[in-house]
Protein backbone atom coordinates (compact mmCIF):
# COMPACT_ATOMS: atom_id res chain seq x y z
CA UNK A 1 0.00 0.00 0.00
CA UNK A 2 1.15 3.33 -1.00
CA UNK A 3 0.97 6.35 1.34
CA UNK A 4 -1.95 7.66 0.54
CA UNK A 5 -3.94 4.38 0.60
CA UNK A 6 -4.21 3.68 -3.06
CA UNK A 7 -2.57 1.72 -5.45
CA UNK A 8 -2.07 -2.35 -6.62
CA UNK A 9 0.20 -2.63 -3.86
CA UNK A 10 -2.90 -3.12 -1.81
CA UNK A 11 -3.44 -7.00 -3.22
CA UNK A 12 0.53 -7.24 -4.03
CA UNK A 13 1.35 -7.45 -0.81
CA UNK A 14 -0.40 -10.41 -0.12
CA UNK A 15 1.61 -12.15 -2.63
CA UNK A 16 4.14 -12.18 0.53
CA UNK A 17 2.15 -14.47 2.31
CA UNK A 18 0.20 -16.64 -0.50
CA UNK A 19 3.34 -17.57 -2.46
CA UNK A 20 3.58 -20.54 -0.56
CA UNK A 21 3.27 -22.88 -3.63
CA UNK A 22 2.16 -22.57 -7.09
CA UNK A 23 -1.69 -23.32 -6.88
CA UNK A 24 -1.58 -20.30 -4.26
CA UNK A 25 -0.23 -17.84 -6.87
CA UNK A 26 -2.41 -18.83 -9.39
CA UNK A 27 -5.49 -17.43 -6.95
CA UNK A 28 -3.45 -14.84 -6.30
CA UNK A 29 -2.69 -13.74 -9.86
CA UNK A 30 -6.72 -14.59 -10.82
CA UNK A 31 -7.86 -11.80 -8.32
CA UNK A 32 -5.23 -9.21 -9.12
CA UNK A 33 -6.15 -9.90 -12.44
CA UNK A 34 -9.58 -8.86 -11.67
CA UNK A 35 -8.15 -5.63 -10.72
CA UNK A 36 -10.70 -5.75 -6.97
CA UNK A 37 -8.37 -3.00 -5.59
CA UNK A 38 -11.05 -0.36 -4.31
CA UNK A 39 -10.46 3.46 -4.37
CA UNK A 40 -8.44 5.39 -1.53
CA UNK A 41 -11.95 5.96 -0.02
CA UNK A 42 -12.21 1.97 1.45
CA UNK A 43 -13.75 1.96 4.63
CA UNK A 44 -12.61 -1.52 5.93
CA UNK A 45 -9.21 -2.60 6.31
CA UNK A 46 -7.95 -5.60 7.53
CA UNK A 47 -4.00 -6.25 8.37
CA UNK A 48 -2.29 -9.14 7.47
CA UNK A 49 0.94 -9.89 9.77
CA UNK A 50 3.32 -12.27 7.91
CA UNK A 51 5.26 -13.09 11.23
CA UNK A 52 2.33 -14.55 12.87
CA UNK A 53 0.92 -15.83 9.10
CA UNK A 54 -2.95 -14.42 10.20
CA UNK A 55 -4.86 -11.69 10.07
CA UNK A 56 -4.98 -9.08 13.14
CA UNK A 57 -7.74 -9.72 15.32
CA UNK A 58 -10.41 -7.08 16.70
CA UNK A 59 -9.45 -4.45 18.77
CA UNK A 60 -6.16 -5.21 17.94
CA UNK A 61 -5.91 -8.55 19.98
CA UNK A 62 -4.75 -11.57 18.51
CA UNK A 63 -4.35 -12.79 14.98
CA UNK A 64 -6.81 -15.40 13.21
CA UNK A 65 -5.81 -17.44 9.76
CA UNK A 66 -9.94 -16.82 8.50
CA UNK A 67 -10.11 -12.97 7.46
CA UNK A 68 -14.23 -13.52 7.92
CA UNK A 69 -12.59 -13.49 12.08
CA UNK A 70 -10.12 -10.48 11.32
CA UNK A 71 -10.60 -7.08 13.02
CA UNK A 72 -12.03 -4.49 10.81
CA UNK A 73 -10.42 -1.03 11.01
CA UNK A 74 -10.82 2.51 9.58
CA UNK A 75 -8.13 3.21 6.34
CA UNK A 76 -6.70 5.96 9.12
CA UNK A 77 -6.12 3.05 11.68
CA UNK A 78 -4.74 0.26 9.22
CA UNK A 79 -2.11 2.89 7.88
CA UNK A 80 -1.15 4.20 11.87
CA UNK A 81 -0.83 -0.12 12.27
CA UNK A 82 1.55 -0.28 9.12
CA UNK A 83 3.63 2.26 10.13
CA UNK A 84 4.03 1.25 13.47
CA UNK A 85 4.73 -2.28 12.27
CA UNK A 86 7.65 -0.74 10.36
CA UNK A 87 5.41 -1.28 7.04
CA UNK A 88 5.45 -5.21 7.60
CA UNK A 89 2.11 -5.82 8.45
CA UNK A 90 0.01 -5.43 5.53
CA UNK A 91 -3.53 -3.06 5.57
CA UNK A 92 -5.80 -4.64 3.02
CA UNK A 93 -9.29 -3.54 1.99
CA UNK A 94 -11.53 -5.96 3.50
CA UNK A 95 -13.90 -7.16 0.28
CA UNK A 96 -10.37 -7.43 -1.08
CA UNK A 97 -9.35 -9.87 0.85
CA UNK A 98 -13.00 -11.59 1.90
CA UNK A 99 -12.64 -11.78 -2.66
CA UNK A 100 -9.25 -13.16 -2.34
CA UNK A 101 -10.32 -15.96 0.19
CA UNK A 102 -13.19 -16.74 -1.99
CA UNK A 103 -10.66 -17.46 -4.66
CA UNK A 104 -8.60 -19.65 -2.83
CA UNK A 105 -11.07 -21.91 -1.27
CA UNK A 106 -12.69 -22.37 -4.30
CA UNK A 107 -9.35 -23.11 -6.22
CA UNK A 108 -8.38 -25.17 -3.11
CA UNK A 109 -12.12 -27.40 -3.89
CA UNK A 110 -12.04 -27.58 -7.56
CA UNK A 111 -8.03 -28.77 -6.74
CA UNK A 112 -9.36 -32.01 -4.67
CA UNK A 113 -11.82 -33.29 -7.43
Amino acid sequence: MNADGGGSEDLRGLEQFMGRGAAAQKAVDRVLEKEVTPPASTTSWCIWAPEHNGWWGPNRHGYTAHVGYAGIYSREDAIQIWIESRYQDTPVPYGAALELMRALEEYAIGGKR
